[in-house]
């Protein structure tokens, strides 16, 4: 397979070349590095990324994208280069937040922060001798607006956890264009402004300068505004963004799990789980949970994990451990917010048993939003 590269330095220089530098990095350099990864970290699990890839690398590696440049055409870019990794078969992909080279201002990489709070792979990085960009070297609404994209990211953890395994064990993506959910919509080709989270959640980020607004499209089906939970119909719509902001919508009929954030991974599944109930026109949602302890490697081969099952109608939630032999920490939902409740509920059945007096639970008939304390109920 020939490529076409150019090369900078001196004189431009065109020449052919063989794609050899990505099947060196994944026959030679992952699979060297996964065994020294094994080495170091024993029956731990360990975490590998490497520059150069090639399909099938992801069976060993995350990749980091080229070396970008700060400004806004190279953050727009890094959506489409991050799909096109996941349908590469490498879901643990991200670009350089705020860019590599050169001096990223402060709107930029606030966008690129927000934006980046959902790269699978998320970092800020950037080069020597390059102006710092981590959010404490900006203003403190920049500081505010970082930490409420990166919330946003902890508070969904359980749900990118369970989407990189079905990438484990289903060959499936994380980030994924919508095309992938809406094949037969021809007006989600060609967008790569916008990308979702598995089946359950789209993000649409603002990604020109001085924008205040963004045209997003949703494809058929009911959204929710994670933030208002206030319902979005189909098609292209503006969605006003302000700095501090963005675009999150749960698509209906899906149920994401989440997790109270906690200041590390560590620390944050400790915490009690929240369920986030999108329902769709016929009132109903379901999802899916996958839970290890974190630290043990190949916990699904071994056996070694919680597979939980959620489904609920306009009266009923339920979930069904489908497999359970976690051991040690048990998980507890203490939050369920049902997005899309029709009226307001008599009563409350939690897993066919509990019971929430109204007291429990709060309804807005403005938006059909149902928040609801289930009172650290276990979930296993």
């Amino acid at each position: 397979m020939d490529s076409v590269p150019s090369h900078s330095g001196g004189d431009d220089v065109e020449h052919r070349t063989m794609t050899f530098k990505g099947l060196y990095g994944t026959s030679i350099g992952c699979r060297q590095r996964a065994r020294a990864n094994d080495w170091i970290f024993g029956d731990k699990q360990g975490l590998l990324t490497s520059r150069s890839t090639y399909p099938g690398a992801g069976k060993y590696a995350g990749t980091l994208l080229a070396d970008n440049h700060s400004n806004w055409p190279d953050m727009q870019r890094s959506i489409p280069a991050m799909l096109e990794f996941g349908l590469f078969g490498i879901p643990y992909v991200g670009a350089s937040i705020c860019g590599f080279h050169g001096n990223a201002g402060e709107e930029l990489c606030q966008r690129w922060m927000q934006l980046g709070a959902f790269y699978p792979l998320c970092w800020n990085h950037n080069a020597q001798d390059q102006t710092p960009q981590d959010p404490s070297y900006f203003s403190g609404d920049m500081q505010q607006a970082s930490l409420t994209a990166m919330h946003v990211r902890y508070s969904l953890l359980p749900y990118l956890y369970t989407l990189f395994h079905h990438a484990h064990v289903r060959g499936h993506s994380v980030a994924r264009p919508l095309l992938n959910e809406f094949s037969n919509d021809p007006n989600t080709y060609d967008i790569d402004r916008q990308f979702m989270w598995g089946p359950g959640l789209l993000i649409s980020p603002a990604l020109d300068q001085g924008s205040t607004n963004v045209r997003a499209y949703f494809p058929p089906g009911l959204w929710y505004d994670y933030y208002t939970a206030t319902k979005v119909r189909q098609g292209l719509r503006t969605l006003k963004t302000p700095l501090d902001r963005v675009n999150i919508h749960f698509r209906g009929g899906y149920i994401v799990p989440g997790q109270v954030p906690g200041n590390t991974t560590q620390f944050s599944r400790k915490n009690v789980m929240r369920l986030f109930v999108a329902l769709d026109h016929a009132e109903r949602a379901s999802g899916e949970l996958y839970w290890d302890d974190g630290e043990t490697k190949d916990a699904y081969e071994k056996g070694e994990y919680l597979s939980v099952k959620f489904t609920c109608s306009s009266e009923q939630l339920r979930w069904t451990a489908e497999h359970n032999s976690l051991r040690g920490e048990r998980l507890h939902v203490g939050f369920i917010d049902i997005l899309g409740m029709p009226h307001y509920p008599r009563r409350i059945l939690i897993d066919g048993a509990t019971v929430l007096k109204p007291g429990q639970y709060e309804w807005q008939s403005s938006t059909n939003f149902l928040a609801a304390k289930s009172g650290s109920r276990c979930i296993q």
